[in-house]
């Protein structure tokens, strides 16, 4: 499936940051070509469907909060083994069935990349943009968008959330 979407588009996919929720949203889906998505309609149907845990190991809601999360590397809201780690115990607790909802928050800037310009190093730090990427917002039962006052003690920030699901698994971003 991987190769899939390079296929698709390479130009596109790398201005994506290698994200296929990205890819699919820009992607003009009437251009493919009928090989293509004989290809992708052939990995879709490959796709297990209802093989996930048929029920669950516990009737218990969890809510998981950590302040990264390895999903994806066209999501770089990680720098290395502590969101890798909660990003495969999300992964997990879908695979479970479980009632879980995770907290995390939403870094705008990403981690930096590094490269050696003449022997010194040099940083970039890539833009993360939620709705590019696939992001949901977070609306109020009356479908405004739900903005929280957060008081600092001299003055009030104010912050959203969007959400991110991987399967049965809710992950809500924190964004100032």
């Amino acid at each position: 499936a991987h190769a899939l979407w390079a296929d698709l588009d390479l130009e596109l996919w790398e201005a994506c940051g290698k994200n296929p929720v990205g890819l699919l949203r820009a992607l003009d889906l009437d251009a493919l070509t009928p090989t293509q998505v004989e290809t992708a309609s052939a990995i879709v149907a490959r796709w297990p469907r209802g093989a996930r845990a048929s029920s669950r190991p516990t009737d218990k809601k969890i809510a998981y909060f950590c302040m990264e999360y390895g999903l994806h590397t066209g999501l770089p809201i990680y720098s290395g083994g502590l969101g890798m780690l909660a990003g495969d115990h999300l992964r997990s607790a879908s695979d479970l069935g479980l009632d879980l909802v995770a907290v995390g928050m939403m870094y705008r800037e990403g981690y930096f990349t590094q490269t050696v310009v003449d022997g010194a190093q040099a940083v970039h730090y890539p833009q993360v943009d939620p709705e590019r990427l696939g992001l949901t917002p977070v609306h109020r039962t009356d479908g405004s968008r739900l903005i929280i006052e957060v008081p600092d003690g001299h003055s009030t920030i104010l912050a959203q959330a969007w959400e991110v699901r991987l399967g049965g698994v809710r992950l809500f971003l924190i964004d100032t």
